[in-house]
């Protein structure tokens, strides 16, 4: 056990404002930023901040100070004793030493040597005790505060258990989850510190690694991220929550035959579910397997409560997160097939085909829905499309229908072209 007091270069027991002065001066020495590449200060340094973090606290002062006398004051016992022996022996010439005193004095030197090396082993695992007692407390403690929200306390309180004891894995997960879920979302230190729960752990942890490879997942190690997850199931049963997670998981990382499995493997306990549904959808959708795609979300319409509603969904989610425009068409269909009398679905259609410059298409669309209602956007929509296609009659008579029908939009050409046709 290294002296702090001798690191610092002050007497024993010196006081806080000693120990801060020395700190100080030392620390300018051996600064890494003073001495870049070498390795002996940053060793230094860290041995000078491993003393001050110790000293300069009132608590661990008083604790290591106590610690201190009491190894002195056994050193001195050890000391004195072998001094009289030393002396008892010392008086007697070597010639005057029978063999029996000899064979005495060996067997009495190796008790010495036996009780000191005892005595250190149980000292040592006294003070490992102690500081593992710290740390537990600590980490504990800490706890109680993550629990109630006030993380930044929490981490104060890790950060000095484990000064105690590097080893304390439950420390190294708290510290873990606490780094990923801060602002700044530290997720390099996060998987730093679970990989220093598993390593330190003396019994499996599951959770260990499935924090881990949720982790690796953000920062796209997909070794990792697989493997943290293979051991996770291998050596334990998951929950539906965690199965999800691992088919989230597995999307982020383009590990499309993972997720499917992971998604039927939730389908095969819940075959009505239409999250689950939804999740196998997108995951096929993704791996650009389309026909298994469609199958997967014709029954997640089927076991949603609003088939309009998903429907929207999923429109939704090839138009702006998959940017698969070519498969919308059929879900407008089917979207418009399901709620005939929604006005803007249909529009929604026609625009697409318009955007896409398929007149032909957009044209027969606005001529059924014509058919079926007479609504001013469909006309406007069909004037625009003849004035491009430069049949001014016809143009004209839709524009000013729709404007009949109360449409208050405006289009510069239609509105020039035609306003000599209305007079």
């Amino acid at each position: 056990m290294e002296n702090y007091y001798h690191i610092l270069g002050i007497p024993e027991f010196a006081s806080i404002s000693e120990v801060k002065v020395s700190f100080k001066r030392l620390a300018v020495r051996y600064h890494p930023d003073l001495h870049p590449n070498d390795s002996m200060a940053e060793e230094n340094f860290k041995r000078i901040n491993e003393a001050y973090q110790t000293l300069s606290s009132q608590d661990k002062k008083a604790q290591y100070d106590e610690i201190l006398k009491y190894l002195q004051m056994q050193e001195r016992e050890i000391y004195t004793a072998a001094t009289r022996r030393s002396y008892y022996y010392r008086r007697k010439s070597h010639q005057e030493r029978s063999a029996r005193e000899a064979a005495e004095d060996k067997k009495l030197n190796r008790h010495a040597i036996v009780f000191t090396f005892t005595f250190l082993i149980y000292v040592f695992l006294v003070v490992k005790s102690m500081f593992a007692f710290f740390a537990d407390r600590n980490y504990q403690n800490a706890l109680i505060l993550y629990q109630k929200g006030e993380s930044e306390e929490a981490l104060k309180l890790l950060n000095q258990g484990l000064a105690f004891d590097k080893t304390h894995d439950g420390a190294y997960y708290l510290r873990a989850y606490i780094y990923r879920e801060q602002a700044q979302f530290i997720e390099t230190a996060a998987l730093e510190n679970f990989s220093k729960a598993i390593l330190y752990a003396k019994v499996y942890r599951k959770q260990y690694y499935f924090q881990r490879g949720l982790t690796a997942t953000t920062l796209g190690d997909i070794a990792l991220a697989h493997s943290d997850f293979d051991i996770y199931r291998n050596f334990s049963s998951a929950t539906d929550d965690e199965i999800e997670l691992m088919a989230e998981s597995y999307i982020k990382l383009g590990s499309y035959e993972r997720a499917q499995n992971s998604y039927d493997e939730l389908l095969q306990k819940y075959p009505n579910n239409k999250d689950f549904w939804y999740g196998r959808a997108r995951v096929c959708l993704l791996a650009q397997e389309y026909t298994k795609a469609h199958q997967a979300i014709e029954q997640f319409l089927l076991h949603s409560p609003s088939k309009e509603d998903a429907l929207n969904q999923i429109i939704d989610y090839i138009k702006y997160t998959l940017e698969k425009p070519e498969l919308l068409p059929m879900y407008y269909q089917k979207r418009i097939d399901n709620a005939p009398q929604n006005i803007a679905y249909r529009t929604a259609y026609i625009d697409f085909y318009i955007e896409k410059e398929q007149y032909q298409k957009a044209m027969t669309l606005l001529n059924q829905s014509i058919e079926q209602k007479a609504h001013a956007d469909f006309y406007a929509r069909r004037a625009k499309i003849y004035i491009d296609n430069s049949d001014l009659d016809k143009a004209c008579q839709d524009w000013r229908e729709a404007q009949h029908l109360g449409y208050k939009g405006s289009d510069a050409r239609l509105d020039f072209f035609c306003k000599d046709d209305d007079k």
